[in-house]
């Protein structure tokens, strides 16, 4: 019943894989939201479950790690190739794969259902028997061209027993089946038309054997088994037929009650009352087919009379041809004769050979259609650059009467410059651009499949030498027509002439004319580009420059900020005055003193808001600056747009003292260090001492630091700066950082070591994290333990470095060693300058002195680390013999691409925007690693 019930079905699908020129499969298009979750479930899931082991269930449905993009997808198990390998067919895209049993694992029973994708085969096509490997693989191309990731309209026709549904198909306008036809690579389907009557009579045959041997209640059941299919083809529900007798055992075994007997004997009336008008619906099929029988019947006696005339005809034919046998040479060169005549007269009605057709109808469709450049164009291009020419000027000007000249002038063109983008827009709406180019492409398609690479043409008259190369051609073929005449003999030399390969100067001829067309296809081609550029361009600048004709903005919003700001500052003085007067007091009450507190709180909460607010305003103006503006810099300098700019949003003008931060003398060796809470994130205070020949210095390390960061933020796996403080009152600044309090490779390490695979996990974010500076062409210099943190035993993030010291004197320091083990690699120690190789020593320094644990660090005499002795994987000993040697070390992204860091099992954590802290273990608290550190001297400075 399933063909009956889903013939003539109608739905949308999106192909998704091609296994043949007649069999694709594809996704019912409101599978997206569907497949999305399975994704994201599969994401979570198969990465920590279980492989598969021993002997698979074929029946079961598995995870498997697709090879091409490392991602995961539902899988059967077609076939067990080794011990190592399985067969594996996606069912929710339908293509298929090996791969190893541990990229197979288990998945739970909430994703153990159907695959989305459904397999399809084109109705009445099949591919030809005696198809060979080329042409195969050229109907698969094609039909991957015509409906991959493509809307589809299918009409199901029948369903196979494997489950593939024969089905019409249509993507948009085109009939898929017939576009196949038409290339070649398919043929209709050549089925045999069997008996219809005789499967029907088998049917009731069928039926009547059941009906004896088989309870009344049975009936049903079996009548049910219906005779279904497509193209002539018919065959009986086994499903069907196994639940009638399921049913039939079960009837047996009921107790013969009354008042159920009596409700299976009527629905057995109403099975009957069906029964028997299936029964006049076969009957009346079976007259049909009878009568289709009769005429059968009756051709085939016609065709028996005919066979008869035939033969008769034949023999007549053949005494006459006995007769004639002695005339036979005479009649047949009569005969030739009269051909050859036949064959000068059709030549000579089709004088126009087809030789270079295709040449001569694509040049004149490249010339005579060409498109021509917009009018209104060229006055755009020319109001274009004059208004780029103005922003220039008003980038650049420094006098006010000046300036103000040139913003009128600037205004006036740019209300030109809308008139000419309007009127530029209307022009390209009404131009058949997309039509154009399509054709275009098509032509350039087909010459290049006829005549292959582009050649670029000798001279500037290809189209006249190719005009009179074909009028040489057609000559030559005429007088071989006239020759036809002669002789045989004639006519054989000047076909064999004809048919021969075209000699070189025929070819170049025609590479010419093919080459020029096809140079101002491609011509065309970018005119019409450059339009659709320029139309993208005039829309987007009419989009933003269509809310600021008539007005300037200004920088009230951003004043206010300021403004308020500045309020909030005063306030939270006066609170932070009241507190600690109060607390000067012998006896004050602590609800007054949690008041107060609370209240401070509240305020730099504020502050804060203010300051993201106000570098939300920021980036309107600079946006502003940047595209339509660039004057507002010098017309409102109290703004201080180029300082914010030049900054990145790092420097905010708010006093240390105002975040009532508490000193950490723990931290702060050489440098003191003070924590504060920032809505509800506890954040460090990094100070520096600095004077006006190294403020500036430190502030462009600062910037360019921050703008990395800020260009990929947690991506980045860097140490977020948060604001750069300058202090009024006193010759230093603070650089806001968040605080991971216990999470440095110091610290854990001495309270709960990292395992193998967390060594691995967090090391790779420390590579991502440089691979990130290298390539901003900044080098760290201050790699060692305390200036790594691991987020969560997994993420790895690289802590800022020391601004107030030079690449050079942060790679020298005394900090850079690791329980003896020093971290500066030989270059440096040669004299030569850092660079981004003695980073990756100092990492390679790092990785060996968390993989060997509590054991003694062995170096050579060059006090480079011994790595043979070392219980690790090959691959890792193969990194580490790589990164700690005396040149041609591997760069961060080589690092990140290295096996070892490549294992489903090393997989990064996304780093959360809220800060992070640590919570120590119970081995050791963190006032032990402290007192370590106080004891260790060369360890001392916090990052």
């Amino acid at each position: 019943m399933e063909e009956d019930s889903t013939y003539n079905k109608v739905e949308i699908v999106i192909g998704c894989h091609i296994e043949d020129a007649v069999t694709f499969w594809a996704q019912t298009i409101n599978k997206a939201k569907e497949i999305l979750k399975i994704s994201s479930g599969l994401a979570e899931i198969c990465p920590h479950a279980i492989p598969v082991f021993g002997n698979p269930d074929f029946n079961k449905i598995y995870g498997g790690c697709f090879s091409e993009d490392k991602c995961w997808y539902r899988c059967k198990i077609l076939q067990v190739i080794n011990d190592e390998k399985c067969q594996v067919l996606y069912i929710d895209y339908g293509n298929s794969e090996a791969l190893r049993r541990s990229e197979i694992v288990e998945i739970p029973e909430n994703l153990q259902f159907p695959g989305v994708a459904k397999k399809y085969k084109l109705w009445g096509l099949q591919i030809s028997a005696n198809i060979d490997l080329n042409q195969f693989d050229r109907g698969k191309i094609f039909l991957n061209s015509l409906i991959f990731e493509k809307e589809m309209k299918i009409t199901h026709k029948s369903v196979h027993r494997d489950g593939t549904i024969v089905a019409h198909a249509e993507c948009g306008l085109l009939d898929v089946g017939e576009e196949m036809v038409k290339k070649g690579f398919v043929e209709l389907r050549k089925s045999p038309i069997k008996n219809k009557f005789m499967d029907t009579k088998m049917d009731f045959f069928l039926y009547k054997n059941a009906k004896t041997s088989t309870p009344r209640s049975a009936i049903n059941a079996l009548a049910s088994t219906r005779v279904t299919g497509s193209f002539g083809d018919r065959f009986l529900s086994e499903r069907n037929e196994n639940n009638s007798i399921d049913r039939i055992s079960s009837n047996q075994r009921m107790p013969d009650v009354t008042l159920e007997k009596v409700r299976e004997d009527q629905r057995l009336v109403e099975e009957i009352k069906k029964l028997k008008e299936e029964n006049g619906t076969f009957k009346k099929e079976n007259s049909v087919l009878s009568h289709r029988c009769e005429i059968l019947e009756s051709a085939l006696q016609k065709l028996a009379s005919d066979m008869e005339k035939e033969k008769k005809a034949s023999k007549e034919s053949l005494d006459c041809m006995e007769n004639r046998l002695l005339t036979y040479v005479g009649t047949t060169m009569r005969k030739l004769a009269i051909s050859f005549e036949k064959l000068k007269e059709m030549r000579q009605n089709h004088a126009a050979a087809h030789l270079g057709e295709d040449l001569l109808e694509t040049a004149n469709r490249v010339t005579k259609e060409q498109l021509v450049v917009p009018q209104s164009m060229e006055t755009l291009e020319k109001l274009w650059a004059d208004y780029n020419n103005y922003q220039q000027e008003i980038r650049h000007c420094k006098d006010v009467d000046e300036i103000q000249s040139l913003i009128l002038q600037r205004n006036e063109l740019q209300h030109k410059l809308y008139k000419a983008v309007e009127e530029f827009i209307v022009e390209v709406d009404n131009l058949p651009l997309s039509e154009r180019l399509e054709t275009l492409k098509k032509l350039q398609g087909s010459l290049e499949v006829a005549y292959g690479q582009i050649n670029e043409a000798e001279n500037s008259e290809v189209f006249e030498e190719f005009f009179e190369w074909k009028n040489a051609r057609l000559e030559k073929f005429s007088r071989v027509r006239n020759a036809t005449d002669a002789s045989l003999q004639n006519l054989e030399l000047s076909f064999s002439k004809i048919i021969q390969e075209l000699d070189e100067k025929d070819k170049k001829i025609m590479l010419n004319m093919y080459s020029v067309v096809m140079w101002k296809i491609l011509q065309e081609q970018d005119l019409i580009n450059t339009v659709n550029q320029k139309y993208l361009e005039s829309c987007k600048f009419k989009h933003q420059i269509v809310e600021w004709l008539d007005i300037t903005p200004n920088t009230d919003d951003l004043l206010l900020i300021k403004k308020r700001m500045k309020n909030m500052k005063a306030q939270l003085r006066w609170k932070l005055v009241e507190k600690n007067n109060l607390e000067e007091t012998d006896n004050y009450s602590k609800s007054e003193m949690v008041e107060i507190k609370e209240k401070i709180s509240v305020l730099q909460d504020n502050i804060f808001q203010e300051i993201y607010k106000e570098q939300e305003e920021y980036e309107k103006l600079i946006h502003l600056v940047q595209k339509v503006f660039p004057e507002l810099p010098f017309l409102h300098p109290e703004a201080e747009i180029l300082k914010y700019m030049g900054s990145g949003g790092l420097i905010v003008s708010l006093e240390r003292d105002l975040l009532n931060a508490e000193p950490m003398k723990e931290l702060g060796i050489k440098h003191p260090v003070m924590c504060s809470t920032v809505q509800g994130q506890k954040v460090l205070l990094k100070g520096y001492i600095v004077d006006i020949n190294i403020e500036t210095q430190i502030i462009e390390r600062a910037v360019k630091y921050h703008k990395v960061w800020k260009e990929l933020r947690e991506k980045s796996c860097l140490m977020q700066t948060m604001f750069l403080l300058l202090c009024k009152s006193d010759p230093m600044v603070y650089l806001m950082i968040p605080y991971y309090a216990g999470a440095n490779l110091g610290t854990l390490q001495l309270m709960a070591p990292l395992s193998v695979p967390e060594t691995l996990k967090v090391m790779k974010g420390v590579a991502c994290g440089l691979c990130v500076l290298h390539k901003a062409d900044i080098i760290h210099g201050s790699l060692h333990k305390n200036n790594v943190f691991a987020l969560n035993r997994e993420q790895g993030i690289v802590g800022d470095f020391d601004f107030t010291k030079s690449e050079s004197k942060r790679a020298l320091s005394g900090s850079m060693t690791l329980n003896g083990l020093s971290l500066i690699s030989p270059e440096l120690r040669k004299g030569q300058p850092p660079s981004p190789a003695s980073d990756m020593y100092a990492f390679g320094c790092l990785l060996y002195w968390l993989l060997i644990g509590k054991q003694e660090i062995k170096t050579n005499r060059d006090g480079i680390p011994q790595i043979d002795g070392l219980a690790t994987d090959d691959k890792v000993k193969s990194l580490l013999s790589r990164l700690l040697c005396y040149d041609n070390q591997m760069t961060a992204e080589q690092v990140l691409n290295a096996d070892c860091l490549l294992s489903p099992d090393v997989i990064s954590v996304p780093l959360e925007s809220e800060g992070t802290e640590y919570v120590p273990g119970e081995q050791t608290s963190e006032n032990d690693v402290c007192d370590e550190r106080l004891d260790n001297k060369s360890e001392q400075e916090y990052p």
